[in-house]
């Protein structure tokens, strides 16, 4: 009895001391993050940051927080006269950074020399942080996606954070500075969720992606964003709440994180509402919850007319 008393005390402070460990190494990361950071000492003052999907949204967003940090940015989106406007305005606000504008239509991403294209007009410029923002997603049940969306699903969101990475990732290993990629996931990636299957499954991948290259790369920052609720053109259609956020403040988040995790929600709204949601509810009750939020997305994407333009490729 006394040996199994003994057993008893050391697993106790064993696990104690475990469980200790953690929650303080987790208080010292969040303490870490919320600190003044001087990323551009970390990666090269006034070295460039590549941004796809960089004309509106979290893209946008974190152009302007890295330009904040004394960067340059190179913009890349697919539409000239929109992105044209944006760099116009970001100037005005930001008039010290430079800046790079690629025109690059990621649904065509698969097409031969695509990817060639970008790299030629980032050649002389010292990048050292890709943001791998640029994607889609659209409500469907499974059996009526049409196949072209599939498609351009595949291209913008897994075929872009995949070809660029890899071909930025000998040009960061080679720099004499620290370099970092941050792939835009989304909490989607925990849970699959239903009638926006497509959309869900490209972001585990990303998070998959990405953490395994973190892992394979210890000397990158390489950080996978799982945002929730941005104030996006992606959000359009749902009723703003406590828990939204505007792209900025999702930018600067991730961040925040950098070089100090290889996953995040960002910011703090994010990680209360799924450690409180997506962490503990089961996953029976989440299959009937999302599915009934799914069926209420395909409702207002009607309403909105977000079909109208599918619907007139088939007619």
């Amino acid at each position: 009895m006394g040996l199994l008393s003994w057993a008893i005390q050391i697993l106790g402070t064993l696990s104690l001391i475990y469980f200790g460990s953690i929650l303080l190494f987790k208080l010292i990361q969040t303490f870490r993050s919320i600190l003044p950071r001087d990323l551009s000492a970390r990666y090269g003052k006034g070295s460039w940051v590549v941004v796809t999907g960089a004309s509106d949204g979290i893209g946008k967003g974190f152009c302007e927080e890295f330009a904040k940090d004394g960067f340059n940015i190179v913009f890349v989106s697919r539409n000239p006269e929109k992105l044209s406007k944006v760099v116009e305005e970001f100037k005005k606000k930001y008039p010290h950074p430079q800046t790079k504008v690629i025109v690059a239509d990621f649904a065509k991403s698969s097409d031969k020399g695509f990817f060639e294209n970008i790299m030629d007009q980032l050649k002389g410029l010292d990048v050292s942080v890709l943001v791998n923002n640029v994607g889609t997603g659209i409500a469907y049940a499974f059996k009526d996606y049409p196949e072209d969306q599939l498609q351009e699903v595949i291209n913008l969101n897994i075929l872009p954070q995949t070809i660029l990475t890899r071909k930025l990732i000998n040009h960061f290993a080679n720099r004499s500075q620290k370099s970092a990629v941050i792939n835009v996931a989304s909490t989607l990636c925990m849970k699959p969720f239903p009638f926006v299957a497509p959309y869900s499954a490209s972001k585990i991948y990303c998070d998959y992606l990405s953490r395994a290259l973190a892992a394979e790369n210890p000397n990158m920052d390489i950080l996978c964003l799982r945002p929730c609720f941005v104030d996006t053109p992606l959000a359009a259609w749902m009723p703003k709440n406590f828990w939204f956020i505007s792209p900025n403040e999702c930018a600067r988040g991730a961040m925040n994180k950098l070089g100090l995790r290889k996953f995040t929600h960002g910011h703090w709204k994010h990680s209360v509402y799924v450690t409180a949601t997506l962490a503990i509810i089961p996953d029976w009750l989440f299959d009937i919850m999302s599915r009934n939020v799914g069926l209420q997305i395909i409702d207002a994407h009607e309403k909105m007319g977000v079909y109208d333009k599918f619907k007139k490729k088939t007619q």
